[in-house]
């Protein structure tokens, strides 16, 4: 496994971002990120964690994007990462039963009941069926 100083790049990982990635298993190869951590950090644990892993990181932050992209480029992550902008209100690109692992850490809450059905239906659509799901959210 590469080594990385996440202090260096400026990480301080919450407690409910470890639990997320701790949950992780080896088979969980194909994982959907709606609303990339802080920088991508997660995203680049989860890599780290397994090298087959394929990672998609979503976010409507065009200046987070820029810098999470440059981010997991300069880790050579880019092949496991993939950045792009996307919003999870909408019909999801991707195939049903597609992801094993969703981690959604502080994106739905900020949704309109509407749009978090519309998501969380959405969530269960790409989900394979013993996928899993990580959702942290806060009271805004």
């Amino acid at each position: 496994m590469q080594e990385i100083d996440f202090n260096k790049l400026g990480a301080k990982f919450s407690p409910s971002e470890k639990k997320g990635v701790s949950l992780l298993e080896d088979t969980d190869v194909l994982v959907f990120c709606p609303g990339i951590s802080t920088c991508g950090f997660a995203e680049i644990k989860m890599a780290l964690q397994n090298k087959n892993r394929q990672i998609i990181a979503t976010t409507l932050d065009t200046k987070g994007f820029e810098k999470t992209k440059k981010i997991i480029e300069q880790q050579g992550l880019s092949d496991q990462i993939r950045v792009k902008i996307e919003d999870v209100t909408k019909p999801m690109a991707y195939n049903d039963n597609y992801f094993d692992f969703i981690y959604a850490r502080l994106i739905l809450h900020y949704l309109t009941k509407q749009e978090l059905d519309r998501t969380l239906t959405e969530f269960y659509r790409v989900l394979k069926p013993n996928g899993r799901v990580f959702i942290v959210v806060t009271q805004l």
